[in-house]
């Protein structure tokens, strides 16, 4: 059977890796969370959806975003996770999919923005 890595993992990985090397870089988190008191319970709602899963700055001030599949679900974008990278490339951001470090290494040495 073949391990299977998580996303959580992957992005993690992706986060630690961006930070040494310079990038400033977060975690995006979306979606809702239920808060409860002795009084009431509500929904907070977290990020924005369709946003990538790391967001960061590069050395020239370009906006990075990075939307972290696992390698079985590489091609499983929403349509408005297509739509938002989509926009984001069309206004000057490096935005991409990543599976792995590996992913990430390779567009920013391609980019220019690692040796």
């Amino acid at each position: 059977m073949r391990y299977k890595t998580s996303e959580k993992v992957i992005v993690n990985s992706i986060i630690r890796f961006l930070r040494l090397n310079g990038i400033i870089c977060e975690r995006h988190n979306s979606g809702r969370l239920r808060l409860e008191d002795d009084h009431r319970a509500r929904l907070a709602f977290l990020g924005s959806a369709g946003w990538p899963d790391i967001i960061g700055c590069l050395s020239d001030g370009r906006f990075l975003g990075i939307e972290v599949k696992t390698p079985e679900r590489k091609n499983n974008l929403t349509a408005l996770q297509f739509d938002t990278l989509a926009v984001m490339m069309k206004q000057g951001a490096l935005a991409f999919i990543a599976t792995g470090i590996d992913d990430v290494e390779a567009r920013l040495k391609r980019e220019g923005y690692l040796k």
